[in-house]
């Protein structure tokens, strides 16, 4: 009796274990939509990327604010989307690890981009002997750095970086985590 009554119990503990455990289909989502969510910053797709954000994001984040701080705001001009097109090949997403715990998910990144800080120097002496100013210097700008990724002249940097993930009502949504 007792002998059975210990067999059912850890039976019990094995379940209750395997129970918290997420299974690989789920771990293998997860994965899927951080990559997603990157893939979609990296090209420009900010709506995309932004309609992956939990509710609670979206509650206090707008989507033009949004826009802003992952890129270029809400903008349709061509010099933006060229600048994206020239971007995507320089990057690349490498996934470290990934946990899940029951609705909450972590995943591992190693983000390869091109240096957020690097700028040619003879695109600021160009801007300025041009006299450009406000939309005029930005765009100016914007193309110096699209011209200089198609070169391939911007250096690469690793970012290490920790994705949140929840699920609600059945899907993983990213939390976003901006500047506080």
């Amino acid at each position: 009796m007792k002998r059975n009554l210990l067999l059912l119990v850890c039976a019990a503990l094995i379940c209750l274990l395997l129970a918290g455990c997420p299974n690989k289909e789920e771990v293998l989502i997860v994965r899927q939509r951080a990559e997603r969510y990157w893939n979609y910053l990296y090209r420009g797709e900010t709506r995309s990327a932004y309609n992956m954000l939990d509710k609670k994001s979206q509650g206090f984040l707008s989507y033009p604010d949004y826009a802003r701080k992952v890129g270029f705001g809400p903008t349709n001009l061509p010099e933006v989307a060229d600048y994206w097109e020239a971007y995507y090949p320089n990057t690349q997403i490498e996934v470290k690890n990934v946990s899940v715990q029951r609705k909450q998910a972590i995943v591992s990144l190693t983000l390869i981009i091109p240096d957020p800080t690097w700028f040619p120097d003879e695109a600021y002496a160009e801007a300025k002997r041009l006299g450009l100013e406000g939309h005029e210097y930005a765009l100016f700008m914007i193309r110096a750095q699209t011209e200089a990724l198609k070169k391939g002249e911007i250096p690469l940097v690793r970012i290490q970086e920790n994705t949140q993930l929840v699920k609600e009502d059945a899907e993983w949504r990213v939390v976003f985590k901006g500047e506080e």
